[in-house]
């Protein structure tokens, strides 16, 4: 077991409301902050301006497409869902802005009619993914924050990242900062060598302001994120004195005043507030680019970032060569296999597959390797794809792997062949499938001492997070706007409570925190958590432990908070927070490194033999142990026999006579968490 430490993100703020306006997009911010991080970067970009203020338009006609992929991590975001039918939207609502087909682009403002023109651009979702795997071009995740910031999340947006000069990268995110504002908007970069050279470049939009989430002009905000993505720059930026690099949009200061009101500004200039590259449109009246911001576009879609995502070769490589629709799209719903939850490397897991435009050969029955498919998979795991239609297939992975630490995750693939597929491959965009096949680390109870987060009068709001879970966003307040009642905001997740009451438990030292637990879901603001209320006033003085409910990778998890709340209830402070990582498994409250009793590598003092195997399997345990449940299955989770040991021995004997000659696993589980796992041969 490990102590950790945990690395908080604070956020004061001196007031909370029920609603919030979406907030300001970054770009200049983020933007600046590259270029003052890196001297190459900042040379690079004023370069560059200097080609794009001489470019000339291309005049031969061709059409510019660029694929792109959307990660979306979490389909909820502020209660919206992200689906792949709204990226779709999104994405011919982009195209109609871009070439000038939104449907108020006729009714510009007379005033700039003779400069409004488009950019001939088609964004294509990728039917092909690096691994040559069919896709959508739209992979759901599981919840991640903070893509948004400058810098601090290289290391993390890299584990997602597309090849940057083969795919545009978009991730969808609700909180964009990891501050817990939910209200920002979008932001992205411009071209920048280095950042496609470390799969950086990128736009981050909240999934809650996407079309079919928000009115259809503040959708468009995304244009605005792409235009800046194309090089474009705030209209507004500098202000009166300030520029865009372009010469055909008017000056307008920063105050975004006249929303959709025509106006002026900036020494009687008329503001183009119809512009995608201002603020104003977003209330209602978001219609057009200008020449001059088209000419920047298209000169940055000749930017040694941009240039290579257009190229025949890779509109080929990433499935978009042709027109969206041609040809079959074959979809699955996932795009990882993870093992088990025994965690030895075994997996009985499954995966829908649907054809868009196509076909299997047949509706029912099952494929056969080798005549219908092949597939490359880890060494003792297997593939059966049955068919559910002639549109729908199931692909079960069964077995177990040979290697399963986290470092022998891999992509196994399968091609399907001409002899599955009505029409034959040549019908379909893309006809091999490729999943990521991953392993969880060894589970673990880990305790987590934070430097103490406190809340009073003084300080009523900060943001804190756990080190593990799809969603770790939590925030600590007192909510001096309901007669000092302090909270725990879990943005709607779980807690222990009191009966139907968002009431927290008070639990002592040494509590199970588990599914036998009273667990009442967090609302949004201003139904959140009570630690205390004007009736509810157990916690006062006291010092005790809050139990709390995650998840990885959608499997619940459970752990604890220790915190302090003062006499009067005034007051608390959140010292210390520990997690099980095993799913399902009890964390008991209190746990720290030092009263746990399973020593620091329990694996260590657990022996098998003889291994193989005939009727007697043998463990010899190094400790003193008891109350341990030894489970036996087959290589694809099956539990075939269970034993238990309730007095304290230093050995036991299995026997296993009855078992089929054939591969078997055997796991040791105490206190509801597995402490030993291991193969064996039965002969």
């Amino acid at each position: 077991m490990k102590l950790k430490l945990l690395l908080l993100f604070v956020l004061f703020c001196t007031s909370l409301s029920a609603q919030k306006s979406p907030q300001a997009c970054r770009a200049s911010e983020v933007n600046n902050k590259l270029f003052e991080e890196r001297t190459p970067s900042f040379v690079e970009h004023h370069k560059f301006n200097d080609y794009s203020r001489t470019y000339q338009r291309n005049t031969n006609n061709s059409t510019y497409i660029i694929p792109v992929v959307f990660h979306v991590f979490g389909d909820v975001q502020s209660g919206k869902t992200v689906t792949y039918d709204k990226i779709v939207t999104l994405v011919e609502k982009l195209n109609d802005d871009f070439n000038g087909l939104n449907p108020d682009f006729d009714t510009v403002d007379g005033a700039f009619s003779s400069i409004k023109s488009t950019l001939d651009i088609q964004f294509r979702l990728a039917t092909i993914d690096p691994n040559g795997g069919c896709t959508t071009g739209v992979v759901f995740h599981n919840v991640e924050s903070g893509f948004g910031n400058g810098s601090g999340y290289d290391s993390t947006i890299q584990q997602y990242a597309w090849d940057n000069y083969k795919y545009m990268n978009v991730y969808i995110q609700n909180d964009l900062y990891n501050d817990g504002d939910l209200y920002n908007s979008g932001v992205a970069w411009y071209p920048d060598t280095w950042m496609s050279d470390n799969d950086l470049a990128r736009v981050v939009y909240n999934g809650s302001y996407i079309h079919g989430n928000t009115n259809a002009e503040f959708a468009s905000t995304m244009t605005h994120e792409f235009g800046h993505w194309l090089n474009l720059i705030h209209t507004f930026e500098g202000g009166c004195n300030g520029t865009d690099e372009v010469a055909d949009t008017p000056s307008e200061n920063g105050s975004h005043d006249l929303d959709c009101s025509p106006g002026y500004n900036c020494n009687g200039s008329y503001v183009n507030i119809e512009n995608y590259m201002g603020y104003n449109g977003s209330d209602g009246c978001y219609k057009m680019f200008t020449a001059g911001q088209v000419a920047r576009m298209e000169a940055a879609l000749n930017h040694p970032a941009r240039q290579p995502l257009w190229q025949e070769s890779n509109l080929i490589a990433t499935g978009v060569y042709e027109e969206p629709g041609s040809l079959a799209l074959i979809t699955s719903n996932k795009e990882e296999v993870y093992e088990d939850d025994l965690n030895n490397g075994s997996f009985s897991q499954t995966v829908e597959v649907n054809i868009i435009g196509g076909n299997f050969a047949n509706s029912s029955g099952t494929l056969t390797e080798g005549t219908d498919y092949t597939v490359d998979i880890a060494n003792g795991l297997n593939v059966e794809v049955t068919l559910n239609s002639n549109s729908s297939a199931t692909i079960s992975i069964t077995g177990q792997a040979a290697y399963h630490d986290v470092s022998n995750n891999s992509v196994f693939s399968i091609e399907l062949k001409d002899n599955a597929l009505s029409g034959g491959t040549s019908s379909f965009s893309c006809n091999t499938l490729a999943y990521e096949l991953k392993y969880y680390a060894p589970y673990e109870v880990v305790y987590v001492d934070i430097d103490d987060i406190e809340i009073s009068p003084s300080f009523v709001w900060q943001w804190f997070g756990i080190e593990v879970g799809d969603d770790n966003a939590y925030g600590a307040f007192l909510d001096a706007n309901s007669n000092s009642e302090l909270k725990i905001e879990t943005y709607t997740k779980p807690l222990i409570c009191e009966g139907n009451t968002l009431n927290i438990t008070y639990l002592e030292e040494d509590e199970p925190v588990d599914a036998t637990r009273n667990f009442v879901d967090g609302g949004d603001y201003p139904d959140l958590h009570n630690l205390r209320s004007q009736s509810y006033t157990t916690w006062d003085g006291k010092e005790g432990y809050v139990g709390f409910e995650y998840k990885i990778n959608g499997r619940t998890c459970y752990g604890w908070f220790k915190l302090s709340v003062s006499e009067n209830g005034d007051s608390y402070t959140l010292k210390e927070y520990a997690y099980n990582t095993a799913p399902n498994q009890t964390i008991y409250t209190g746990y720290n490194n030092s009263n746990v009793g399973i020593e620091e590598n329990p694996m260590a003092n657990f022996h098998i033999y003889p291994n193989p195997a005939k009727e007697t399997l043998n463990l010899t345990i190094g400790s003193d142990y008891k109350n341990l449940e030894f489970y036996i299955t087959d290589m694809n989770g099956k539990i075939l026999k269970k034993f238990k040991n309730v007095k304290n021995n230093s050995y036991i004997s299995l026997e296993i006579n009855d078992l089929d000659s054939g591969l078997y696993n055997v796991t040791i589980i105490k206190d509801g968490g597995i402490i030993f796992s291991d193969k064996f041969l039965k002969k």
